[in-house]
């Protein structure tokens, strides 16, 4: 009796476990979704529209006799349509253990934005009397803007050929089974996006110049190099102020904007640079220029990577003088190098070239670390400035006294390796240069290497 029921069991057992063994392999079959085809291409997009040509600008003289001026601008293009999306492809669809669906259609191609419409045509009119102007007709309109063309249908999905399908299947124990598969279709690509419809151009604008002759060019900018130096420079500006009621003082029937510019006064100013550094302006600046400009007063601006050291003096109200008294480009603030070193133990001389000359104005300091190992295996270090009584300074040329640095005199007599670290400052800027790995052996030549 205890063994058929031990016999059942291990039947049960067996049972129960082949089911959830089946019932977990038909999950995993049904959570596979296998896609087929190829995602169709986006379309192309639509061109954008044309702006509208703007109106033309003109200069009349009101003398009060009847005056149209038609300055519209033009309608800008509407923009063209997107291409429709391309349908998937290579839509072939096999048949397997496990559900299919199809690759989407390509999305529809934007539409094109519509085009601007141009600006009216600007207005300068030179008058004697107010009252000229009332019989002024201006039609300064803007243009319309546009459509924008409009998105494009997507594309067509892979459809199925076989929408359902079953699988047989047989177990361990030989019980044969089935299972159902099935397909769905891709998505129909997306519409493309309509394009966003032009602007109206703007109304255009007119300036009221109360004089008889017509106003004088301007310079409100220029760019001054070497040769204009000890010059006098003259910049100009014309001041307006804006005012709004135009409407009220030309004809009535006018399509133009209310606000209008009313001419105030001319402005000049003049400025001068003078050069009192040590090297000439185009040993300094080469191709370099100074950026000078008039807005109520004039202000200028140095080339980038120079310092500069100058004052203004004030002539009068409308003149001023720059002096620059000294002037560098950090290029020539680089050019610096170590060039020679001979080894004779105290009597050790480190030379170095300054290619620009510009130790008169210019500030240098020297650094030197060392790391020596003498005779009796006992390393010396130096770390630190030179100081200023072991350098001299010798046209373009820098003689460091190294040998004479607070280290046994052998560290100079075969060979000797030491960085070299060269700052420069001028007034508050400071410059490193460096730093150099120097390496000399007793009748070799100094080898520089810039890290």
């Amino acid at each position: 009796m205890g063994a058929s029921m031990s016999q059942n069991g291990k039947k049960i057992f067996l049972f129960s476990l082949t089911l959830l063994l089946s019932l977990s392999f038909v999950q995993n079959s049904y959570s596979q979704w296998v896609k087929f085809g190829s995602t169709g291409k986006t379309g192309f997009n639509g061109q954008q529209g044309v702006k509208g040509q703007n109106g033309r600008n003109v200069v009349v003289e009101a003398t009060g006799e009847k005056i149209y001026l038609r300055l519209r601008g033009g309608d800008g293009s509407p923009g063209r349509d997107g291409g429709r999306g391309n349908d998937g492809f290579n839509c072939w669809q096999r048949r397997g253990e496990w559900n299919m669906v199809g690759a989407s259609g390509g999305t529809g191609g934007y539409g094109g934005k519509g085009g601007n419409g141009g600006n009216g045509g600007n207005t300068t009119v030179y008058y004697t009397n107010i009252d000229q102007l009332a019989n002024i007709n201006i039609d300064a309109e803007g243009g319309r803007g546009s459509f924008g063309g409009r998105g494009a249908e997507g594309g067509r999905p892979c459809f199925c050929t076989y929408r359902a399908w079953r699988v047989r299947y047989k177990d361990r124990n030989g019980k044969v089974f089935y299972r159902d598969f099935q397909c769905f279709a891709g998505e129909r690509g997306k519409m493309g996006r309509p394009g966003q419809n032009g602007q109206n151009g703007s109304l255009g604008v007119a300036k009221l110049i109360k004089s008889e002759t017509p106003l004088k060019p301007v310079r409100r900018s220029l760019m001054v190099g070497a040769s204009s130096f000890d010059r006098s420079l003259r910049l100009s500006q014309n001041i307006w102020e804006r005012r709004r009621g135009l409407l009220n003082l030309i004809h009535p029937n006018s399509i133009v904007s209310n606000d209008y510019l009313s001419f105030v006064k001319r402005v000049e100013k003049l400025i001068t640079f003078r050069w009192e550094a040590q090297r000439t302006p185009e040993e300094v600046l080469k191709d370099h220029l100074i950026k000078v400009s008039l807005n109520n007063n004039t202000s200028y601006q140095f080339p980038q990577n120079f310092w500069v050291d100058s004052y203004e003096k004030r002539i009068d109200e409308d003149q001023k003088e720059v002096v620059i008294s000294n002037m560098v480009s950090l290029k020539d603030l680089s050019k610096i190098l170590p060039v020679s070193m001979e080894l004779r133990g105290e009597d050790t001389t480190l030379i170095i070239k300054d290619f620009e000359g510009l130790g008169g104005f210019v500030k240098t300091e020297f650094f030197i670390d060392t790391n020596w190992r003498l005779e009796d295996d006992y390393w010396e270090y130096f770390k630190g400035k030179v100081p200023e009584n072991l350098i001299e300074f010798v046209g373009d040329s820098i003689h460091l006294r190294v040998g004479q640095l607070p280290v046994r005199p052998k560290s100079f007599k075969k060979k000797t390796s030491i960085t070299l670290r060269i700052k420069r400052t001028f007034k508050t800027n400071m410059m490193k240069v460096g730093p150099f790995s120097l390496k000399k052996s007793k009748g070799r030549p100094l080898e520089v290497i810039k890290k």
